[in-house]
């Protein structure tokens, strides 16, 4: 898994930690944790004066009326329909957490257990509301409150440690980009070069310097490819653009038999795909004046552009899924021979 989807998931069981109803689960747990200590003390008092004949009636009847309040308190603040729904979200979300990670954790199976524990002492509560529920109940929700604090802190340190990211100018654009396969040495290094190639050839139809503004990289990671890139925020633009457009015609033309539709290797069927000559008009570029440099451009940049996605069984763009229908998991081409132009393979 990439650092990026750890990230993903810490920052979705994160925003279940800090949902309204979570917290105000948690301030029922609070208040648990806080009851602690005044209930071990009553408790200890009614059991010592059992053994002391000093005490008399009347202070007995303090010490459980003190733990009578408690309960009492915990009746009125706490209610069966927070806790059980907030315990059955808790189970799903954290039941997500380890099946994406695909990793089993000792410690997430200890909450898990909490979980359950606690359902089963506040259902025996609710029932009785007797002085030992009493007691494992908010012993029960005291462990499962330090947990979930823990949980919240520990994950917020990852995720701050695993999200942060190349400070650069505001100005410039930035693109994520995630091919999910497993690639060889050399094949990686050619879906990178692939990248730099459709930048340098945007920015020379869209007269930008390259020295001024170079392809830089946030990061990157191995395995499935997972590229984050900043530039000049026109070309970036353009990039995502392109990809979006490649990989949406790939899907459209994929037949019923898993094959692609090649396409004749002419400029006219290229534009209609990339609508190259269209997105730089937006960009303020007279492509009137460039015709032929715009055909010449357009071939380059349809075979960088399938050499990018061919074979691909997932392509996320800037976290978007780029898929239609029910290929989400098939792949968008054979790699062996079909190309999005015909002799696109050298």
């Amino acid at each position: 898994m990439q650092s990026f989807q750890v990230v993903e998931q810490l920052e979705t069981l994160r925003e279940v930690l800090k949902s309204t109803d979570i917290n105000a689960f948690m301030e029922c747990l609070s208040m648990l944790n806080d009851c602690r200590n005044q209930l071990n003390t009553s408790m200890v008092n009614v059991l010592d004066s059992k053994a002391d004949t000093n005490v008399t009636s009347q202070q007995l009847g303090v010490y459980r009326k003190n733990i009578t309040n408690l309960q009492a308190e915990i009746k009125t603040r706490i209610k069966p329909k927070l806790v059980f729904t907030s315990l059955e979200r808790l189970r799903t979300a954290f039941s997500i957490f380890v099946e994406e990670l695909n990793q089993e954790a000792a410690y997430i199976n200890t909450i898990y257990s909490q979980f359950i524990e606690l359902e089963n002492v506040y259902d025996k509560f609710i029932q009785d509301y007797s002085y030992s529920s009493t007691v494992e109940l908010v012993s029960s929700g005291t462990d499962l409150f330090h947990s979930l604090k823990n949980t919240e802190e520990i994950s917020t340190i990852i995720w701050i440690n695993l999200h942060n990211q190349y400070e650069h100018d505001d100005s410039l654009g930035s693109l994520s980009l995630l091919l999910d396969s497993d690639y060889t040495y050399k094949d990686f290094i050619k879906k990178l070069e692939t990248l730099q190639k459709l930048y340098s050839e945007l920015c020379f139809l869209l007269h930008i310097s390259e020295s001024d503004f170079p392809l830089r990289i946030m990061k990157i990671e191995s395995g499935s490819l997972f590229v984050k890139i900043f530039g000049e925020s026109k070309v970036i633009q353009l990039i995502s653009d392109l990809i979006k457009e490649t990989t949406s015609f790939l899907y459209r033309n994929k037949t019923t038999e898993g094959k692609i539709e090649s396409i004749p290797r002419k400029t006219e069927a290229i534009e209609s795909i990339l609508k190259l000559r269209e997105k730089l008009q937006q960009a303020g570029i007279k492509v009137d004046v460039l015709d032929e440099s715009v055909e010449k451009s357009s071939i380059l940049l349809a075979e960088e552009l399938n050499c990018l996605l061919a074979g691909q069984p997932k392509v996320e763009l800037n976290g978007e899924i780029l898929h239609v229908g029910n290929y989400k998991t098939q792949k968008l081409l054979d790699t062996s021979n079909k190309y999005l132009l015909e002799g696109g393979k050298d």
